[in-house]
């Protein structure tokens, strides 16, 4: 009678472990990653720049009425601008929190007294100028974001930062609104690269940019 009741205490005691054991895993947590994808709308989008320029010493060999002329100037100051039409860029959320952001563009740069050319005013189309936001970091005021990553202008990769406007209309689009200001002597733009004969050079890219076609992906991970 004491071997069967100790038997019996041991089978209970083993299918209550495999119970226990079966409960572990069916209360294990599942992970859900959501990632939502918005693509620029490029009918909408748009990226304006503006450049400031002030030479100390500007000499060139123009064409005027069809003679050649020299013009030297001191303190020349100008400003040109122009838009950058937006060719496509995407804009992620991780289970709701940005991301990541990409954005190509056409730059097309207006010069003045360009070396390349006779004429007082051209113009120099570059390659489609790629930036890639890897960091997006809540600012202090609502809905502003400190975007990081890098830019690619022509062969050259250099880290940019920002702060922009970012909001969601109705979990349908994402508008983007923020201003990037780059140093030209930091980037292949400038045909004069000598720092000494610039007082400044600074271009201004404001950014109005939609992202629409939004694209939700889920995955589990146990």
């Amino acid at each position: 009678m004491k071997y069967f009741f100790l038997l019996a205490t041991i089978t209970l005691f083993l299918f209550s472990c495999g119970n226990s054991s079966d409960s572990k895993k069916e209360n294990k947590e599942v992970k859900t990653i959501t990632t939502i994808t918005y693509q620029a709308d490029t009918s909408k989008s748009n990226v304006l720049w503006q450049r400031d320029v002030e030479n100390k010493v500007e000499n060139k060999q123009i064409q005027i009425f069809g003679a050649t002329a020299t013009v030297s100037m001191e303190n020349v100051a100008y400003t040109s601008n122009g838009d950058m039409p937006v060719l496509g860029g995407k804009l992620v959320y991780l289970n709701d929190t940005l991301k990541e952001m990409e954005l190509t563009v056409n730059f097309t740069m207006v010069r003045l007294f360009s070396k390349s050319s006779s004429q007082a005013i051209s113009s120099e189309k570059f390659p489609p100028s790629l930036m890639s936001i890897k960091t997006i970091s809540p600012d202090t005021v609502a809905n502003q974001f400190i975007l990081k990553g890098d830019l690619t202008i022509k062969d050259k990769t250099g880290p940019v930062e920002f702060v922009a406007t970012i909001k969601k209309a109705e979990n349908k689009t994402v508008s983007l609104a923020g201003t990037l200001v780059l140093q030209t002597l930091n980037w292949p733009i400038r045909e004069d690269t000598n720092e000494a004969n610039v007082n400044k050079d600074l271009i201004t890219l404001s950014m109005n940019l939609v992202f629409a076609n939004r694209v939700e992906k889920t995955d589990t991970i146990k």
